[in-house]
């Protein structure tokens, strides 16, 4: 085999997977949204369920555990009363749809357009600027 045949052979198995990969990387944000609504995947007998839902629930326990400060929707609301100028409009409304609306972040993510990873995040965000305002608050206070 002479070097020009074996180039050759080498682009003709590369060009697929090369073109794939550069479709998904082209189309990768329209693809995360999608993959954020994915339940559950089949293929033949295995089936693969993804249950961000209670993982997210047993993280913030064990953050609740850890810490003894309480995310609870009431103290979340209050905290948000107590200081408006705290968060920025898409904060509040991510405050809104998840403690009034009683939306989860996978829902919130779907309605927004975001990836569920930055609702948590933003939601993780928010939760940490509260309670800084609450301690500025406090230290004021003695």
């Amino acid at each position: 085999m002479d070097w020009l045949t074996f180039h050759s052979e080498v682009v003709r198995s590369l060009a697929w997977p090369v073109t794939v990969l550069v479709i998904l990387w082209m189309y990768r944000s329209e693809l995360a949204r999608l993959l954020v609504s994915l339940h559950s995947l089949k293929l033949g007998t295995w089936e693969l369920k993804f249950k961000l839902e209670k993982a997210t629930e047993r993280l913030v326990e064990k953050v609740q555990a850890d810490t003894g400060y309480s995310w609870s929707p009431d103290r979340i609301r209050t905290l948000v009363r107590r200081f408006p100028g705290a968060l920025t409009r898409p904060e509040r409304l991510i405050v809104v749809l998840h403690y009034l609306e009683g939306l989860s972040f996978h829902e919130i993510a779907l309605n927004l357009g975001m990836a569920e990873a930055e609702v948590e995040h933003l939601h993780e965000t928010i939760v940490e600027r509260l309670i800084a305002e609450e301690a500025k608050e406090e230290e004021k206070d003695s």
